[in-house]
């Protein structure tokens, strides 16, 4: 039996927007690594522009999937619900998804300031 996967989200605290979203098997651990990452990515950099202020991204849980295929094609389809109503991901790249729709995708999802 697989572990139970999680479709998670990083929100802004001051604006509750979803900013981020993501899947792991354990939130609390991937959570923590996101807000250790010093790396130059968008998601990276307004997480630190939130520390700058003291504050840190909200998360919180989106879906639990029974398995990592599950857990990708819910986090597609998260992704994709995001962007279709307007939403502004700091997801600079989908790599990987072995979505319901396209097969393997390469998708970049436009960054907007």
């Amino acid at each position: 039996m697989s572990k139970p996967h999680y479709i998670y989200g990083l929100f802004d605290p001051t604006t509750g927007e979803i900013r981020y979203i993501g899947r792991t098997w354990n939130v609390d651990k991937r959570y923590k690594a996101h807000c250790l990452t010093i790396d130059k990515s968008p998601k990276a950099q307004w997480i630190k522009s939130l520390a700058a202020n003291g504050q840190r991204p909200e998360v919180a849980i989106l879906q639990e999937c029974s398995d990592t295929s599950d857990a990708k094609r819910a986090e597609y389809d998260w992704i994709m619900k995001v962007i279709s109503a307007g939403g502004n991901l700091l997801n600079a790249r989908y790599v990987g998804c072995e979505s319901p729709y396209k097969g393997r995708s390469y998708h970049v999802f436009p960054y907007r300031q």
